[in-house]
């Protein structure tokens, strides 16, 4: 591996995505690989609303899909095996 290619920054967003009730969820960029994903979320006139945290490690490449009570993802296990996780979306 070549690590001149690997860029000294990343940027600050990973992913943007909308769910189904129009709220955007803004994915950060970890700091490092497989770390939790956080997201930032806002509704439709650009007010934050929440900010949530997963306790798993989505891939980047595979968007999330998103419901009222529930996100599913696409992770990867330590073999790179992929598969689909429900996480459930608590609001405090």
């Amino acid at each position: 591996m070549d690590v001149s290619l690997i860029p000294e920054r990343k940027p600050i967003v990973a992913g943007l995505h909308v769910d189904r009730s129009g709220r955007v969820w803004v994915r950060r960029t970890p700091a490092v690989a497989n770390a939790p994903a956080t997201w930032e979320v806002f509704d439709r006139t650009g007010r934050a609303v929440a900010m949530a945290t997963a306790a798993f490690a989505p891939r980047i490449q595979v968007p999330p899909f998103i419901t009222e009570n529930a996100m599913y993802a696409v992770v990867a296990d330590e073999d790179g095996v992929l598969s689909v996780v429900r996480a459930r979306i608590v609001r405090q």
